[in-house]
């Protein structure tokens, strides 16, 4: 007896060196929008750095679609199917799945295996959920009439049709969120450097609308 209760607490202790919440992670959004993600954070529950191993091992999409892995290092290609990251003692990292549901009505299923790279027995999988409901006319038009202006920009930048905006997030090419905005006539972006931005336009019901390419000079 005493040995079976020293393995179950044994056990317990390895499995509780990380964990990942929320599990199962879910994201829903319009069909027409670029890209959407289903976030989730890893924590480091130990008094040391953690490497991870990961693995994505489903990958069930509705036609059309495709996904990837967003970890600490960036957004990935879709073909990448696994990779490796680090988290420090006591910290969290966001761990995400993006969905590309190409203006296509559906649900989606990813599955990704993520492990501590010196021992492998300690594995969660995890899953990520995404819902894309059909595009109507009017969001389509909507979609269709914004744009940026001027883009490339040097300060600061407008979104045509903007009656319906609820925020603007601002996002850099490793999938990074750098600024939030409320809706306004211009948008100041002079602090920051020359590079790709992407530009997710959220609607009064916080659905993304639309994502923007935005290039600053």
């Amino acid at each position: 007896m005493h040995r079976i209760i020293l393995l179950l607490l044994f056990t317990v202790n390895l499995q509780a060196q990380f964990s990942i919440e929320p599990s199962p992670t879910e994201a829903s959004a319009n069909a027409s929008v670029a890209f959407f993600n289903a976030d989730s954070e890893i924590y480091n529950n130990t008094d040391s750095t953690l490497n991870f191993v990961w693995k994505r091992i489903t990958n069930e999409l509705p036609n059309g679609w495709t996904s990837g892995i967003c970890t600490n290092l960036g957004c990935l290609p879709p073909e990448v199917d696994e990779g490796t990251l680090f988290l420090e003692s006591g910290y969290s990292v966001t761990f995400s799945c993006s969905f590309f549901p190409n203006d296509f009505a559906g649900n989606a299923k990813v599955e990704v295996n993520i492990w501590i790279e010196e021992d492998s027995s300690q594995m969660i999988q995890q899953t990520y959920l995404g819902y894309a409901d059909p595009t109507n006319s009017v969001e389509t038009d909507l979609k269709n009439l914004m744009s940026i202006f001027p883009n490339p920009i040097q300060k600061i930048f407008s979104i045509t049709q903007n009656h319906d905006i609820h925020k603007v997030e601002i996002y850099n090419f490793l999938g990074q969120k750098v600024k939030t905005y409320a809706p306004q006539a211009t948008y100041d972006f002079h602090l920051f450097p020359a590079d790709l931005y992407f530009v997710k336009v959220f609607n009064k019901q916080n659905e993304i609308i639309t994502v923007l390419k935005l290039i600053k000079g």
